[in-house]
């Protein structure tokens, strides 16, 4: 199986051409049937964040003023996924964020995605609907931390991502929370990533 890095993105809004831009980056790799990395970071996204949207994620302009900036922030996820699939829930939008902030910073890299939505109304025909936190519900995943922070939906993300590809365990769950946590405690004080080695 190939290995993938799983990413979520938290935003100012909707529209990257309307100059909405990444405040929260979540980003979990997954190989050889393990957790081997994660990526954790707030993002200055340059511009306020409109109060209707920390109402959906929380976090604020003060959480953001002294956190890493998109021209560091973007080459050194690039860095982290290496030659990875990226899985999402949701490409369309996700992926458009990272290609828009390529774009803005020169950058030309080709990546190869997967995407949980349309694959999630293939296989599970009887949720409600396929919003990831329905989705959390319905097939009884675990939630580490809020829904709607990037590391978060990343991580319910990546379960939802074996569920599809026959890739769970019956102990997967405890696995992957202990995984996570290890990778969490390693992790340097105020590092944005770690990958195991």
């Amino acid at each position: 199986m190939d290995a993938v890095t799983v990413i979520d993105f938290e935003t100012t809004g909707l529209e990257f051409a309307k100059e909405d831009r990444i405040v929260e980056i979540g980003a979990v790799k997954w190989s050889d049937h393990r957790i081997t990395g994660i990526y954790d970071a707030l993002v200055n996204p340059g511009r306020p964040i409109p109060a209707e949207v920390v109402r959906v994620h929380g976090i604020t302009d003060l959480m953001v003023e002294h956190a890493v900036t998109l021209d560091v922030a973007i080459p050194e996820l690039l860095n982290f996924i290496g030659d990875d699939i990226v899985v999402m829930h949701n490409v369309e939008f996700d992926s458009g964020f990272l290609m828009a902030q390529m774009r803005l910073l020169g950058i030309q890299r080709e990546l190869t995605y997967y995407d949980t939505l349309p694959a999630a109304r293939k296989k599970f025909l009887g949720s409600p609907n396929y919003r990831l936190a329905t989705l959390k519900n319905f097939l009884n995943l675990k939630q580490l931390g809020t829904m709607h922070r990037a590391l978060a939906d990343a991580y319910v993300t990546l379960q939802l991502y074996l569920k599809l590809e026959n890739l769970w365990a019956v102990d997967s769950k405890s696995q992957l929370e202990r995984q996570l946590r290890k990778l969490t405690l390693q992790r340097e004080p105020g590092a944005r990533f770690i990958v195991a080695p």
